[in-house]
Formats: C-alpha cells, structure tokens, sequence
C-alpha cells in the first residue's frame, strides 16, 4: 500500500458555481439518486468547507440552481441516447439497467413523468437497494454531525433524517404501519436548565451544581446530577 499513490482522474461529477462576480463558490458533486453535495469555499474564508446535502428541487429553491435545464426540453430519445453514450451497460443485467436510468433521470430530468414511473418499479431487490441507500445517504449525515462538519441550519437531525427518506420515497410511518412518527422541530428542543424549570426546579449555583424545587426540595453536588439527569428523563419519557 506503501508504494500506492492517488492520480487525478478526469470527470464531470464536478461543478462549480460562484456568486456573481464576488469569491464565493461551490462545488456540487451529485452522489446519488436525486442528492447533492455542496461544499463551499469563500475568498474570505468565511464558511470555507461548509458541507450541505441537498435533493435537485431544494438546490433550486436555495440557490436558483436549475441543473440540466437545457437536457429537460429534449424528448425522451434523447435523453435515452444520452444515458446509453454516458453509462456502461456491460455485463449488468435488466434490472441494474433499470435502476441506473432511474438514476440518470432523477438527476437530469426530475419532473419527467417517465422518471416517477421507472422509479415506482415493483422489484424487491430495488427496494432494499433504495432502502439501503437511504440509510447509507442517513449515515453520511451522522458522520459529519459527529465531526462537527455537518450545517444544519434551522433543522435538527431527526428532520435531516426525515428529509432524506422523502427523497427516497420512504415512508416510515406507513412501512412500519404507525401514523405517530415525526421529526423533532429546533424550537421543541430544550435544554437540561429549560426542562428543569418547566418542572419546578432552578439553579441555585453552579460550582458546586446545587439545584432547589418550589416546594423546598435541595440537592447538591453528584446527588443534583443525579436529581436533575432523573427529572429531565422524566420530562422527555412523558412527551
């Protein structure tokens, strides 16, 4: 492995937009079926390396970035002759060449007609594989979250999560067969000192942590942690 080097290799995975005339660009590599990454670079090094996963209709609503706009006027040969051309359809049976044109028309031709269908496919074997790349799509998010790389903006990532699956056509709630399942939203989150105070609790000092409840109740030291880590567990069990 010592003696393995990486070398470029030429391709169109990559685009790059800037805004206007000012230094502020991005590149946009597609990944996946109908999902984008943004990384961001900025003259000013503000926000440099700031990463977004974003589906085709949500790049467009965010940054007016139409893509492929011109393959969308082209009739349906065409855009056939173009994945022929641009795909390898070697040794890949019927199926893979389903699911490789579904790709290809998720990522240039979103609002095609011929794509929702191609998409719908009843196989068992496709499900699993848009299955798995959800989840896949899912734990790139979470990598990133736990490297402090992740942007989420006005999201938490329960509705990253949830966002992600509509993507895919997922529905959790209807494959498992329950209606109550949601994302959390930013403004439901609250912290151990809001949860404490909901429930009658405030901080009286915080080195050494002393907490006191409105009915005369004290706790210091390991015993508030403890007190406060139980109060806060009960709050969110009866949610």
């Amino acid at each position: 492995m010592e003696n393995i080097k990486y070398k470029e290799i030429k391709g169109k995975k990559v685009k790059t937009f800037q805004l206007g005339d000012e230094p502020e660009i991005f590149y946009l590599i597609t990944i996946r079926m109908n999902e984008h990454m943004i990384i961001h670079e900025n003259g000013y090094d503000v926000g440099t390396g700031k990463v977004e996963f974003l589906n085709t209709q949500e790049l467009k609503d965010k940054y007016n970035v139409d893509l492929d706009e011109d393959i969308k006027e082209k009739p349906f040969s065409e855009l056939l002759k173009k994945w022929l051309i641009e795909s390898d359809c070697k040794e890949k049976d019927e199926l893979e060449l389903v699911q490789d044109f579904c790709t290809f028309l998720d990522n240039s031709h979103p609002e095609s007609d011929i794509s929702h269908a191609l998409a719908a496919f009843d196989d068992e074997d496709y499900r699993v594989h848009n299955m798995a790349s959800c989840m896949l799509s899912i734990l790139d998010s979470l990598k990133l979250y736990d490297n402090d790389s992740l942007e989420l903006g006005k999201e938490t990532l329960s509705q990253v999560m949830f966002r992600k699956m509509k993507g895919y056509g997922i529905d959790l709630n209807k494959e498992l067969g329950f209606t109550h399942l949601e994302p959390v939203k930013r403004n439901e989150v609250k912290t151990q000192e809001e949860i404490l105070e909901l429930m009658g609790w405030f901080t009286e000092c915080e080195s050494p942590f002393e907490i006191r409840h409105d009915d005369g109740s004290f706790a210091s030291g390991q015993a508030a942690h403890i007190t406060a880590y139980e109060v806060v567990q009960e709050y969110r069990d009866s949610q």
